[in-house]
């Protein structure tokens, strides 16, 4: 049992935001009011009034608040402001006197938490509420708050509680009181888990002084937190990761000149269509880029990797530099606020404003005469204007190769105005409501102005309502302005923690296990071994992480995080001399996808200051420590350069974050920032010229290049704060990447035998030159053909444009070769790879050549197998990608393929919910592991319960064995979502020999106009002339040769009717089937099967489509359709088919696919048995026919029944859970 302060229990990134002095000054008011309301002798519903008053007034104005007269509740918080609305906040409300029912910090184990108890279980099970927040017990002065997942994992998941309490629910108890529940199964059921009951409790006696006592005000700081409905209903807030703050984002996207346009389900961000206004950033770098003719410096080829046409390259180009400016800017903005805060809220820190950098040409000098500029170095003028403003050594302030090659942003027009968008956030300001345009620079800083970038003082009132702008909430806005663009999509902060929690400490705790020849498999095991500290960060700091499509970096950070909280956890993390960061001084955590430092109490986050000894310890510690790992640790890989820049951004945020000022420079100067851009690449992660296995010792081998260079200059470079030295070890690096392209060019077999045969082909030219001999001449001729045709495949290698953003996986990051050059590959790989694109023409060809043929050509496919290949042995993988590998039934081979070279850790199949709020997709997230022995069993959670994400990582670990997966004809979203008791029922199911498949033939109906086939055919013009005039449809039999069509709506049980349309049938149809599968007696099967599976016998001719599937006799009869009929209409049929088809759980429609009824399997039937049945179907037919719906009744439970007893199902159990597969 925990007793938690208001401070511990709030989240760390909420309450560091600060409080507007007027919001809080009401707070205040109510508080006091409300406080002093509360007598020891008013009755209990006053007092209930005064509180329900007291949060009316407060922040629950615009929320329901009332006693359910279906409930006992004392005061319920909807989530809405309608009753309709779910309760989100459980209230039992006590009056001060009842001390007897009210719970304390010494008794929890009273009436009030058994009343919580039982109001929470009534709206979990029976009102299927699982929607509450927080449970409060309070006598009006005391307050218990208790988390709404607490009560969901100790009381709803348990389920012999559960049980005892649907028992009392049921009046099956002999006492039915509530008294009953309270005391003999509430109370001894809570005495068994009060170690586990944490809560929240705050005493507003402790507070009292504050009240009226405007000076103290900073001291009901708490208590404005707590009671909030951020914290109460848990409400996103506007420092949340995964929260985008509209209204900046939409001001933004206009001083930039762009608009977020949604296409095929997919947002993109694209120029605007209308209201281009030539101020715009975007549309002034347009106009000068056409002006100054500026793409002309690139030759045709180049220009492609912008766009395959002149307006897409100049949006491209433009758009790039306009991120690669506002990058800059968003940087300095947190820069500035940083500053301001490291100096006691200094306004002289302020540089980034109007007054100091009046137009673009000022901006320039800031980024490369200022920033770019090493102290010493800058002039006399820079000095005067800009004195506090740091030199950070980083790349994100060099001119860029674009800028270099086509603009900069000095270069930008400045006459125009920019219009102020309508609701933008500087009409708020009194001045600037009536102002119609301003300069572009001008509405860009005050825009900025408007928000808060740096307050990260928790007790802070302010004057204004600055909405609060964090390095976090930028992540998410920089990875929006880049646009979903090649299938990608942000991944919000709380999969990528949990994503780098799972992945990152398994490839820790095999690096350590690989070390020692240990058994751990966890850190904590890791712990409780004797640590050398030295040899334990050497092991954690040569963990090599790489994100094939990194993006943002968003996964990253957290995994940047992730490693310093494992340090931290086990004891490992020491400042520069050794010195540890123990756990009893302070608590690390990760909150909201940030690390969070506070005191060991985990109250107060720490705050640096500067020459304070301890806080430039632990601040210089955190920044040395990102240095490190971002060094050394974190590589990403993306096609979009946008991606890589923003990428990098975020890494230098990160440090940004415990920037320090160096003892060395008397605590004048911050520590400069790394040149991490190498470790971040552009390219297509899935192209490349070189195999993993390519020789590069031999290609170096007579020149003086080595790999051990290659790997010194890349560590110079990333240390190395000299411009002029980076540029050189930047020629040197590009020297030895140019000689190992060259020759492995060279090595390469095509080369080769293209070298051989021009060798072959020179002595024969030689010998060939006086020769007549026109046998040996047409040889000649036939040598000199292929080795054209070979110099061709070279070309094609080194020249084609496909591998323009070919990246190299063989060389490009030197840290994950040996000493001698072989490739040793990454212990992590984790991302979100893109989804949603195919591979078409020449770039499949290459695709497929590289990583072989995969489900679809879908790219996320190519993805798992990149990092098959790229990882070490034991390596891991987490990924997060589409559902569609669980149960596609093209992706079978690679189901096998994942099943015997991964170690499944864990599956999470996320098809009950969206992860991505702007895509449809439903995902899955696996963490994985190369072996040489694949899976015997695969874990996973299970998701029948889970509505959210956070409810399924809470879901107890489970495994199932490698056969029992392929079993469920590998659908692995079933195995995932069903109990082990379905599955073991579906097996036994399954084992049965005969299909319906060996017993019957089948077919699906035709498909008459498929534009393929019939332009094939007929060609394209009449193909397509056929298709649009339905030229063998008619509204009329016609003739003979004309059938009516039936459909899957115009099937039951029992009945048919053809409502379609005739159709002149035969072999010119597109896909045509054989008519005996329209004429026969058969049986149609609807292809939807919501909610069963329905199969009527038709003896009629008509023609269909494929929304029925046709099953007829084969030439020997080994059943009758009749009883085939009462096994595929029986709950058996259709428990099967949900509990074991592909395509069984695909939303609302799902289907039946031809191949489930195939594989359909069928009991041994007696002749007896095939007799009584086909009797019952005889007669069933009869009372329907005459009406008596009874007697259909009782003969359709029979036939059911039948069914059940020839698979051998008898148990009673059993059967329900079959029965209950038919929802209606």
């Amino acid at each position: 049992m925990a007793q938690l302060t208001i401070k511990q229990s709030i989240n760390k990134i909420y309450y560091q935001q600060p409080v507007v002095k007027e919001d809080i000054l009401k707070f205040k008011t109510a508080l006091s009011e409300f406080y002093h309301k509360i007598l020891d002798k008013q009755i209990e519903g006053n007092q209930e009034t005064h509180l329900r008053d007291f949060l009316k007034s407060t922040f629950y104005k615009d929320y329901e608040i009332n006693k359910p007269e279906d409930n006992n509740i004392d005061w319920a918080i909807h989530l809405g402001n309608r009753e309709s609305s779910n309760i989100g906040v459980i209230i039992e409300a006590k009056r001060t006197a009842n001390q007897s029912e009210m719970i304390s910090t010494i008794d929890l184990n009273r009436k009030a938490l058994h009343e919580l108890i039982l109001y929470f279980l009534i709206e979990r099970v029976e009102k299927k509420n699982d929607d509450i927040r927080n449970l409060i017990a309070t006598n009006m002065w005391e307050f218990f708050i208790f988390d709404g997942q607490l009560f969901e994992q100790l009381f709803y998941k348990n389920k012999s509680f559960l049980k005892e309490f649907k028992k009392f629910r049921d009046g099956v108890k002999t006492d039915k009181s509530t008294s009953h529940f309270y005391n003999e199964i509430a109370y001894p059921y809570v005495a068994t888990i009060l170690e586990k009951i944490d809560y929240t409790h705050f005493n507003l006696d402790s507070f009292a002084k504050s009240f009226d006592d405007e000076k103290k005000l900073k001291e009901i700081i708490p208590l404005y937190k707590v009671f909030s409905n951020i914290h109460i209903l848990k409400l996103p807030h506007t420092n949340d990761s995964n929260t985008l703050n509209k209204s900046f984002y939409t001001e933004l996207l206009h001083i930039i000149g762009i608009e977020e346009v949604t296409v095929s389900s997919k947002r993109f961000i694209k120029r605007k269509r209308n209201n281009r206004y030539a101020a715009s950033l975007l549309e002034n770098v347009i106009n000068k880029l056409k002006t100054d003719d500026s793409l002309s410096v690139y030759n045709e080829k180049e220009l492609k990797a912008f766009g395959l046409d002149t307006e897409e390259q100049e949006f491209n180009v433009a758009l790039q530099l306009c991120i690669t400016w506002i990058n800059r800017i968003l940087f300095l903005k947190l820069l500035e606020s940083q500053l301001i805060n490291y100096n006691n809220g200094d306004k002289n820190y302020r540089f980034l404003t109007i007054d100091k950098i009046t137009d673009f040409d000022e901006l320039h000098r800031l980024f490369f005469q200022v920033l770019a500029v090493d102290y010493e170095k800058r002039t006399t003028d820079v000095n005067n204007d800009y004195p506090n403003v740091p030199y950070l050594n980083s790349s994100l302030f060099e001119i860029s190769a674009l800028e270099q090659k086509t603009i900069k942003i000095s270069g930008l027009s400045q006459k125009e105005k920019l219009p102020i968008l309508s609701n933008s956030i500087l009409k708020k300001q009194e001045k600037y409501r009536n102002v119609s345009a301003l300069s572009t620079i001008e509405y860009l800083f005050l825009f900025l102005d408007s928000y808060n970038f740096g307050s990260d003082k928790a007790d802070e009132i302010t004057e204004d309502n600055k909405t609060l702008i964090s390095a976090s909430v930028l992540g998410l806005i920089f990875e929006k302005i880049n646009g979903h663009k090649d299938g990608a999509v942000f991944t919000p902060g709380y999969i990528t923690m949990y994503m780098c929690q799972q992945s990152i400490r398994n490839s820790i705790v095999q690096k350590f296990n690989d070390m020692f020849e240990w058994n751990c498999s966890s850190i904590k095991d890791i712990y409780n071994k004797d640590l050398d500290i030295v040899k334990a960060n050497e092991i954690i700091d040569s963990i090599k992480v790489c994100d094939p499509a990194v993006g943002s970096g968003h996964f990253l950070v957290s995994a940047l995080n992730e490693i310093i909280l494992i340090k931290f956890e086990l004891g490992i993390l020491v400042d520069a001399n050794g010195k540890r960061i123990k756990k009893q001084d302070y608590t690390f955590t990760i909150e909201n996808d940030e690390l969070l430092v506070s005191d060991a109490e985990n109250e107060n986050l720490f705050e640096y200051h500067p020459k304070q000894v301890e806080s430039q310890r632990i601040q210089e510690t955190l920044f040395n420590e990102k240095k490190k790992i971002i060094e050394n640790c974190l590589y990403g890989v993306d096609i979009n350069p946008n991606s890589v820049n923003i990428c990098r951004l975020r890494l230098w945020i990160e440090l940004l974050k415990n920037s320090y000022y160096t003892a060395s420079s008397d605590y004048k100067h911050l520590e400069t920032l790394p040149n991490i851009d190498i470790n971040i690449k552009c390219g297509n992660s899935l192209l490349m010229k070189h195999t993993l296995a390519d020789n590069i010792n031999q290609v170096l081998a007579n020149t003086t290049l080595t790999v051990k260079k290659y790997k010194d200059d890349v560590k110079a470079y990333k240390a190395t704060s000299d411009k002029a030295n980076k540029k050189e070890i930047e020629h040197d690096i590009q020297i030895i990447k140019s000689q190992i392209t060259s020759g492995l060019s060279r090595k390469s077999p095509v080369y080769k035998e293209w070298a051989k045969a021009n060798l072959e082909l020179l002595t024969l030219e030689n010998d060939a030159f006086e020769s007549t001999d026109t046998r040996f001449l047409s040889r000649v001729e036939a040598k000199r053909k292929n080795v054209k045709k070979l110099k061709e495949k070279v070309d094609d290698l080194k020249e084609n444009p496909l591998f323009r953003d070919a990246f190299e996986w063989r060389y490009e990051f030197p840290e994950v070769l040996d000493a001698t050059g072989r490739f040793e590959g990454f212990d992590c790989i984790i991302g979100n790879p893109p989804y949603g694109v195919s591979f078409k023409n020449d770039l499949r060809t290459k695709i497929v050549g590289l990583w072989g043929h995969l489900p679809d050509y879908e790219i996320y496919y190519y993805f798992i197998e990149l990092a098959r290949q790229i990882l070490k042995p034991h390596g891991t993988l987490g990924y997060i990608v589409p559902n569609t590998w669980l149960f596609n039934m093209n992706a079978s081979m690679f189901r096998n393929t994942v099943l015997n070279h991964w170690k499944i850790i864990e599956i999470l199949d996320c098809s009950q919910f969206n992860i991505f709020e702007s895509v449809t997709v439903r995902n899955t997230v696996f963490n994985m592991q190369l072996s040489d022995t694949g899976s015997d069993v695969i874990g996973f959670r299970n998701t029948s319960n889970a509505d959210k994400f956070s409810e399924l990582i809470n879901e107890e670990l489970e495994i199932i064995a490698k056969e029992k997966l392929l079993d469920l004809n590998q659908n692995w979203g079933l195995a995932f979502s069903r109990s082990k008791e379905i599955i073991e029922l579906v097996h036994r199911i399954s084992s049965n020999q005969l299909t319906v498949g060996e017993a019957f033939n089948l077919s699906q109906g035709y498909i008459p106009y498929r534009r393929s086939d019939l332009i094939k055919v007929y060609g394209t013009e009449k193909g397509n002339a056929i298709i649009e005039n339905r030229l063998w449809h008619s509204n009329e039999k016609i003739d003979d040769s004309y059938i009516q069509e039936i459909y899957g709506r115009d099937i039951t049980k029992f009945n048919f009717y053809a409502s379609g349309n005739y159709v002149k049938y035969g072999k010119h149809v597109a896909c045509y089937v054989d008519e005996l599968f329209f004429s026969s007696e058969r049986l149609l099967v609807r292809e939807i099967t919501n909610p069963q599976i329905i199969a009527c016998i038709v003896n009629k001719k008509y023609i269909n489509d494929p929304q029925l599937i046709n099953i007829i006799y084969k030439e020997v009869k080994t059943l009758s359709l009749k009883v085939l009929w009462a096994i595929l209409n029986s709950s058996l049929a259709t428990f099967y088919h949900f509990n074991h088809s592909p395509k069984a759980t695909k939303g609302a429609f799902p289907k039946i696919l031809i191949a489930d009824l195939k594989n359909f399997p069928l009991p041994e039937i007696s002749e007896k048995a095939k007799t009584d049945l086909e009797k019952m179907v005889d007669e069933i037919a009869v009372e329907k026919e005459a009406n008596n719906q009874k007697r259909v009744e009782e003969l359709d439970e029979k036939i059911d029944n039948f069914v059940l007893k020839l698979y051998h199902i008898t148990d009673n159990n059993e059967i329900e859970m079959i029965k209950s597969s038919i929802k209606i």
